[in-house]
């Protein structure tokens, strides 16, 4: 009896489980361009699509390795390196969709509305200055914090390239915020 039927059932699993992310990650950014309360998200999505673009791109790299008919042992090995990394890549993502599923509340949308607001009203000019004074390249101006809601009591504020640590467990992994928040 061989094993290859379960192997090659088990890499299409995982490639369904790798296209997942992309797809709905590109289902928020279509919002971001077709809704109109959604649109002043569309630059950070943009970049929270950057980087599940780029755990897509080594998740392929890892599923096209899996050869369901070669070595038993290194399918398996690399199919828990992919396992993780799908793992990984949901956990990030999921970081952002709860601060974005925030606006569907109708208890949130609206405060989060005005912090939103607020951040882009301070965010902007702040950025347009520094590109006016030649300290910013016009080309490198970046989107505003992704603001949300939350039970502490003084505000928090996480910027690029860096990873929330304050005590609770992300799950972002190795992977630094492509945008403020």
């Amino acid at each position: 009896m061989t094993i290859i039927p379960s192997l090659t059932l088990r890499k299409e699993e995982l490639r369904r489980r790798v296209e997942a992310l992309p797809l709905e990650v590109q289902a928020w950014k279509d919002r971001t361009v077709n809704d109109l309360d959604s649109n002043l998200h569309f630059s950070q999505l943009q970049a929270i699509g950057v980087l599940t673009q780029t755990f897509s791109e080594q998740q392929q790299a890892l599923l096209a390795q899996l050869d369901p008919a070669g070595d038993a042992v290194i399918f398996q090995n690399l199919g828990l390196e992919l396992i993780k990394s799908i793992i990984r890549s949901q956990r990030t993502w999921d970081y952002f969709r709860d601060k974005l599923e925030l606006r569907f509340s109708p208890n949130f949308k609206e405060p989060l509305w005005v912090a939103d607001t607020v951040a882009w009203d301070c965010y902007r000019p702040t950025l347009e200055g520094a590109a006016g004074l030649g300290i910013l390249p016009q080309a490198e101006l970046r989107e505003p914090p992704l603001t949300y809601l939350t039970a502490e009591f003084s505000p928090a504020t996480w910027v690029r390239g860096s990873r929330p640590n304050d005590g609770r467990d992300y799950h972002l992994g190795t992977a630094n915020l492509p945008i403020p928040v």
